[in-house]
């Protein structure tokens, strides 16, 4: 009972973390087009940016009252159909995008322990979704998948294509890795969350529900 009311306590903290972790994302796959012109440069400077642009969000949150943030990692954004279909590379990945997609995630712990240092009472977790995710694409059967590659609502008999209005999707919805061109099924989230909310390992330094029953400095207003 305790931890359901810590949990109620941070839900609006926790959801400003997930939804500044999807704007970070956006920003990055609305320049995808940059990115695969010329990976070395374009994607650098992009990424920089999403850094900056998250490290400014979080004060903002931090202004309003929370204290208590989860930030996810990049995915591996060369292994989404949208890229890969693109890129076409040789692998089910384009590698050369997704290292620098590592080199974000590699520089997000260290910004976000300095800005943990600069904003008093706050406290960080980290879910280190990119290595989940990219071990689930190569070894789908693993991890309970069937299909890697194609979209489960993709218009096209062979997993290409936008969703469109009046498209049935597969029936197997827990077999596929993705939903649509760019975002992953419900069965992925879901595998994410279940670690992140009381696994090990996924989430760091803690799970989530450890860092709801973490007691912090309480915002004045």
């Amino acid at each position: 009972m305790e931890v359901s009311k810590q949990l109620e306590s941070t839900r609006d903290e926790l959801t400003f973390a997930e939804v500044e972790a999807e704007k970070a994302n956006t920003c990055v796959l609305r320049h995808e087009e940059k990115i695969v012109s010329k990976p070395s440069e374009r994607a650098e400077i992009r990424l920089t940016d999403a850094l900056a642009m998250a490290k400014a969000r979080k004060k903002e949150l931090y202004n309003l009252g929370a204290r208590k943030f989860v930030v996810f990692e990049f995915a591996p954004l060369s292994c989404l159909p949208d890229i890969v279909d693109k890129t076409k590379p040789s692998t089910l990945c384009d590698e050369q995008i997704n290292g620098l997609v590592s080199v974000f995630n590699t520089n997000l712990g260290a910004k976000l322990s300095k800005l943990k240092s600069v904003l008093n009472g706050s406290s960080f977790v980290t879910a280190k979704s990119y290595r989940l995710i990219h071990d689930i694409i190569y070894n789908p059967l693993h991890h309970g998948f069937s299909d890697a590659r194609r979209a489960r609502c993709a218009s096209g008999v062979d997993g290409s294509g936008d969703c469109k209005p009046g498209t049935v999707p597969c029936q197997s919805r827990k077999s596929h890795v993705f939903w649509d061109r760019v975002h992953p099924t419900e069965a992925i989230y879901e595998r994410i969350a279940s670690e992140c909310f009381n696994g090990k390992g996924l989430c760091t330094p803690m799970n989530i529900v450890q860092l709801a029953g973490k007691r912090g400095q309480v915002p004045e207003f």
